[in-house]
């Protein structure tokens, strides 16, 4: 009986993660079962998180707005290592729920994440 307490997800814990983290968050794959739900969830404990997520085409994005009116779309796709880098330095957390077997897009998250100030806690738009 012990150790089914040790498996509780961490969303029904009450030391929930989205009490620790930022208010800008960028996600990838959120037109995807995995993304979707988590932004969804998060949406739902974390109201007032700014979320913009990566989509490919003006079709995904309109089906995103229908969905989750409150998120923000930007048109791109894995390969777009520009767009990639810019929204990781300006978001305090980054999902990516897209394919796993990407590597550019993970260079390119991982670039804008370092480019943000030793110690930064936010985004780009917030520092001095």
């Amino acid at each position: 009986m012990m150790i089914a307490k040790i498996f509780v997800p961490v969303w029904k814990r009450k030391s929930f993660a989205c009490e620790l983290i930022g208010d800008i968050l960028r996600s990838t794959g959120i037109t995807g079962y995995i993304g979707g739900q988590n932004v969804v969830h998060l949406l739902r404990k974390r109201p007032n998180v700014s979320v913009t997520a990566l989509v490919r085409n003006e079709r995904q994005a309109a089906a995103v707005k229908a969905a989750l009116p409150e998120v923000n779309t930007v048109i791109g796709h894995l390969d777009s290592v520009d767009i990639l880098a810019r929204l990781s330095a300006e978001s305090d957390i980054v999902l990516q729920c897209a394919s796993a077997d990407h590597p550019v897009a993970v260079a390119a998250i991982i670039k804008g994440i370092k480019s943000k100030p030793v110690g930064s806690t936010h985004g780009v738009a917030s520092r001095p």
